[in-house]
């Protein structure tokens, strides 16, 4: 595979992920109360983030690994929130979903390196 290549893939998983965290933004507003609010802020980060990551993978930034490894955590922070603060799911699962998306942005961070 050619440094190209994972480039492309890379910033299109980034960019379909903060087009759907975007999409799950309204319902999010709508749920109300504090765990909209955790959820909702929690959310607007990991798509702004997963956004310019997906941006800076694609114009081959200085600064795209920090971003791609930012989203990760921003991810991570978010389930251990809802999870262990929030209690909307589960909290091995949200132990889960947080250790999985710190190994995928680190392993993103690794494709674009090599770049």
């Amino acid at each position: 595979m050619t440094p190209a290549e994972r480039r492309w893939i890379v910033m299109s998983a980034l960019a379909v992920f903060g087009l759907v965290l975007l999409l799950q933004l309204l319902p999010v507003i709508a749920s109300g109360g504090p765990v909209g609010v955790w959820s909702f802020a929690g959310r607007l980060v990991q798509c702004v983030l997963a956004l310019v990551a997906a941006f800076a993978v694609f114009t081959a930034r200085s600064w795209a690994q920090l971003a791609i490894v930012a989203t990760g955590v921003a991810v991570a922070i978010t389930a251990l929130g809802d999870g262990f603060v929030v209690g909307i799911i589960a909290p091995l699962a949200a132990l889960l979903v947080a250790v999985v998306a710190i190994a995928v942005a680190v392993l993103f961070a690794w494709l674009v390196r090599r770049t």
